[in-house]
């Protein structure tokens, strides 16, 4: 890119294009021409129109690229925020009316001096609440839903854990600026933290888990089916966070899937978790 400045080559277009304009503009003062001269006169115009088309090609060309840098710059994203866009688009046409009818809900295990109930809902909301708190909960309007903080027993290693669910239509926009800030503040309390994602909803689909296994390119690790629920863990690459299975074989696990199906119904309750589904199968979205 520095070697070849957009700056330079504008200048170096106006350039050819006035010349060839000055060119164009010459009358002919005199009828004795030479045919092999109006020849010449007219290949110089023919090579000066080529010499500005591949300017503006290469100008074109440098444009895209300084886009691309800056676009690559300011979209970098956590692994977090990554796989929540990805298991959006796998799911978005499984869920009956999309993956912003199904309930969302996301998981922070907190670790550290900073993983308490009164600094990170201050942190969060700039609420501040009684020392001491085991327990809090606050809408955040701007992102679609309520986080819930609850502070775990310890030894000297305080610990919490933080769980947002969606209300209504969830909106992956704002997961995503969601994930941008709970990440950003323990990150700056100095906490260390597991995150996860369990989404669930309606499906009409009764291959549901197969087709999602399909969309995320994996190959299946474990099975497990039980009276009217079946669930599946799997492995892909196209994830970038994953566990490593209880298994003797210690394989990891990129995301788990589960289908209940309800008697005499036509729909059944998808389930996926990433890495693994936290919370009771049955518990789906209305």
């Amino acid at each position: 890119m520095d070697k070849y400045p957009i700056k330079d080559v504008i200048k170096q277009i106006e350039r050819m294009i006035g010349e060839m304009m000055c060119r164009e503009a010459d009358p002919i003062s005199t009828s004795y021409y030479s045919i092999r001269t109006i020849k010449n006169r007219k290949r110089q115009q023919m090579h000066a129109r080529l010499a500005v088309l591949a300017a503006i090609v290469v100008l074109v060309a440098c444009g895209w690229w300084a886009f691309m840098q800056k676009g690559s710059d300011t979209a970098k994203q956590s692994a977090f925020q990554h796989d929540i866009q990805s298991l959006w688009s796998w799911t978005d046409k499984l869920f009956k009316d999309g993956a912003g009818a199904a309930e969302w809900s996301l998981r922070w295990d907190v670790e550290g001096d900073g993983a308490t109930v009164g600094e990170l809902v201050q942190a969060m909301t700039s609420v501040i609440i009684s020392e001491g708190a085991d327990e809090a909960t606050v809408m955040l309007e701007a992102y679609g839903g309520e986080l819930s903080i609850h502070s775990l027993p310890a030894g000297r290693q305080k610990r919490a854990i933080l769980q947002f669910r969606t209300s209504g239509k969830a909106s992956k926009q704002s997961l995503l600026d969601l994930v941008y800030k709970v990440e950003a503040v323990l990150k700056s309390a100095g906490t260390k933290y597991t995150e996860g994602i369990t989404v669930r909803g309606k499906t009409e689909y009764n291959d549901a888990i197969h087709r999602l296994e399909k969309a995320g390119q994996a190959r299946e690790v474990e099975h497990y089916a039980d009276g009217g629920t079946v669930s599946n863990s799997y492995y892909t690459d196209r994830l970038q966070k994953s566990v490593q299975s209880g298994g003797k074989e210690g394989r990891l696990i990129s995301f788990q899937a589960a289908v209940h199906r309800e008697a005499g119904s036509k729909q059944h309750d998808l389930i996926v978790g990433l890495p693994l589904i936290t919370g009771d199968y049955a518990n789906s979205a209305p």
